[in-house]
């Protein structure tokens, strides 16, 4: 039998995957992390630099700093913006905003590697290390099936949610059946990868504040994308609740937890504290505070109750390895899981696992450089723009760290200085505090650099 011919595109993707695929010696030599950290500013910049194209935008124009802003907002899917997209932004650009939100919630590293697997069989070792550390994996077994899998839900639940919000903007009078398409592809888009960017207008979702079928799907898109995709893997290839990994365990229990709880808490809080909310504006706004940011309420005048419990929502955000940002709710329950095993004098055991040292460190390193980020970042706002309150601006700050996206009404008003303190919280928060730490810190990473041991002292605390 006769060798099949290779197709005339395979070479130059080859060399194509030759040249930028890690394969070049310069690029060998530098940390995956940095590689992962610049793959998120290259798309950025390019981002920003298409949002600044003449024609991706209404006459007049926006300004850079606008176009910086959106494509850092888009590729970090977070969702605030200092313009509204439905009036200030060309067929294009909505289509470059799409794009950039579907490639930020993936990653760079993710969608390369899933073309070279579509190229040829294996990875290197240079590339296996760099996708190992973008899907913060600590081995190198089932990478290749991970990546194939996102790749799979992503597709299926965005195609699933654009054929069900289809039918709801084909029924609007005011969009014909290529703008309701256009929207609702975004839309989905926008809602699975959790980051609450519309085309729909001025007032995000307040139109549909009562539309149940629409907010159920759309809160269902922002869990689904929150939820993280080992998770599903677990749920669609284990099947069985009880062989569940601990991670899975965790995650799904610790989600839903503070889901319920949000809800309850805001839905009562909204009783009392000046802008009483339905059953579906509470279930609505807690499922978007999970890092998505529809708005179906008017968030400026929530409030100061809810305005602090919505910022601790914020903060925690989603699940790890999914499209949503924040400290991530294992962070959350490894913390509170440490304090309690701490207070009864007891080793911290979960599902009959102990969790390591290394963990408990990392999880109080992200959850206090979060902090610091988030009043430093509104110190420097504030300075800058005094006209605000500090309530309006730590709200937006920790919208912008936690990748959420709702905002008090100042973004398009902040002093351009402000706008990249926000850009640089967004970009933080969607990379995480740990990749910071780790470029630093060999042993952030558990590769040990030395085998020096040194006595125990006790330092007086409190």
């Amino acid at each position: 039998m006769a060798p099949r011919k290779k197709p005339k595109y395979a070479k130059p993707l080859k060399e194509f995957s030759d040249k930028f695929l890690l394969r070049s010696k310069k690029l060998k030599k530098i940390k995956p992390t940095w590689i992962i950290l610049l793959s998120f500013l290259a798309l950025v910049l390019i981002g920003s630099l298409l949002l600044f194209l003449p024609f991706a935008s209404t006459p007049g124009g926006l300004e850079y700093i606008d176009c910086l802003f959106l494509a850092t907002s888009a590729v970090c899917v977070t969702g605030l913006s200092p313009v509204t997209l439905a009036s200030e932004l060309t067929v294009y650009g909505k289509i470059v905003m799409g794009i950039l939100i579907q490639m930020g919630g993936l990653g760079l590293v993710t969608i390369i590697s899933f073309f070279t697997l579509a190229l040829r069989k294996d990875f290197k070792l240079g590339q296996a290390v760099l996708i190992r550390e973008a899907l913060n994996q600590e081995g190198f077994k089932g990478v290749r099936h991970i990546i194939i899998h996102i790749i799979i839900y992503t597709g299926a639940f965005e195609l699933t949610g654009f054929l069900l919000t289809l039918p709801v903007f084909l029924r609007m009078p005011e969009y014909n059946v290529l703008q309701a398409i256009g929207i609702s592809l975004f839309h989905s888009i926008s809602a699975f990868n959790n980051a609450g960017f519309d085309i729909i207008g001025d007032s995000s979702l307040l139109a549909f504040s009562d539309n149940i079928y629409f907010n159920l799907v759309t809160c269902g898109l922002i869990i689904f994308g929150g939820i993280g995709f080992l998770v599903w893997d677990d749920i669609f290839f284990t099947r069985n609740p009880r062989k569940f990994s601990t991670q899975t365990k965790i995650v799904l229990i610790t989600y839903f937890t503070i889901l319920a709880v949000s809800f309850l808490s805001i839905w009562g809080l909204s009783q009392v504290d000046g802008q009483e909310m339905t059953w579906l504006e509470a279930l609505s706004y807690s499922v978007n505070l999970r890092t998505a940011g529809f708005a179906t309420i008017d968030t400026t005048k929530l409030g100061s109750g809810n305005l602090l419990l919505s910022q601790a929502l914020m903060f925690i955000g989603g699940n790890p390895l999914s499209t949503a940002g924040g400290i991530k709710t294992t962070t959350i329950f490894v913390i509170l899981a440490t304090l309690v095993s701490f207070i009864r004098s007891k080793k911290t055991i979960v599902f009959r696992r102990r969790i390591t040292q290394d963990t408990k460190i990392k999880a109080f390193l992200l959850f206090g450089f979060g902090v610091v980020a988030i009043i430093v970042g509104s110190a420097v706002i504030g300075v800058l723009n005094p006209a605000f309150t500090m309530e309006q601006i730590t709200y937006e700050a920790t919208s912008a760290f936690g990748t959420v996206g709702f905002s008090q009404g100042i973004t398009p008003n902040l002093h351009w200085g402000s706008k990249l303190v926000l850009c640089f919280l967004m970009y933080t928060g969607r990379v995480s505090p740990v990749s910071y730490l780790s470029l630093f810190n060999n042993t952030f990473l558990n590769v040990p650099n030395d085998n020096i041991d040194y006595l125990d002292t006790d330092i007086m605390i409190g």
